[in-house]
């Protein structure tokens, strides 16, 4: 079903726009920044999670402006395969983000 919404009413929201940044706060801790504000931070490791988990958890939040927007951009009744793929690669540098792959 195609979303009655226009592109620009998709995209028009009220989080603080990306790019997003994952920064180290301490040793067990991490920031997410866009720009010079702070967006959120991940909590200290405890009940069951590691740094390394708190770090995977800063990098998918931090993601998660590319994420909305490969979604909002999702071809609608489009049959250019150069569209597809060129979201395609949208989508998939927003999932590389998420993971930090290279």
């Amino acid at each position: 079903m195609r979303n009655p919404r226009t592109k620009e009413q998709r995209m028009s929201t009220t989080h603080t726009p990306g790019p997003w940044e994952v920064m180290a706060d301490s040793q067990s801790t991490f920031r997410i920044h866009a720009n010079d504000a702070g967006v959120a931070k991940t909590l200290r490791p405890s009940y069951g999670f590691d740094v390394v988990t708190s770090e995977a958890n800063a990098r998918l939040i931090a993601a998660a402006p590319d994420l909305l927007k490969a979604l909002i951009d999702t071809p609608q009744d489009e049959d250019d395969p150069a569209v597809w793929m060129t979201w395609d690669e949208q989508r998939n540098e927003a999932i590389r983000k998420a993971k930090e792959e290279s």
